[in-house]
């Protein structure tokens, strides 16, 4: 699923209502919305929405986190990729 203008246009609604101070971090989430890096756009706007609240050190670390991660094409990140377990089993007679 790509990226819809509408999604991006909702993110920059958000924008609107935030506070002077926080303005720069609900840029740099909706950059990485675009850039992929935050894969889904609830996550996006739910960082944002951190950020608006009263307490926005949550959504600040949650920039960081994903400020850290390549482009999450195809794997969403923070998410680890499973190994596959060898069946060997001891039996008792």
């Amino acid at each position: 699923m790509g990226i819809k203008k509408g999604d991006i246009q909702h993110l920059k609604t958000l924008r609107i209502a935030s506070k002077p101070a926080q303005k720069g971090n609900v840029d740099k989430v909706i950059a990485l919305y675009e850039e992929r890096k935050i894969d889904k756009f609830k996550t996006a706007e739910g960082i944002i929405l951190k950020l608006l609240s009263s307490r926005p050190n949550t959504g600040i670390k949650l920039i960081e986190k994903y400020d850290e991660y390549k482009s999450a094409k195809g794997k969403t990140p923070g998410t680890k990729i499973k190994t596959a377990k060898s069946k060997t089993t001891t039996r008792k007679f």
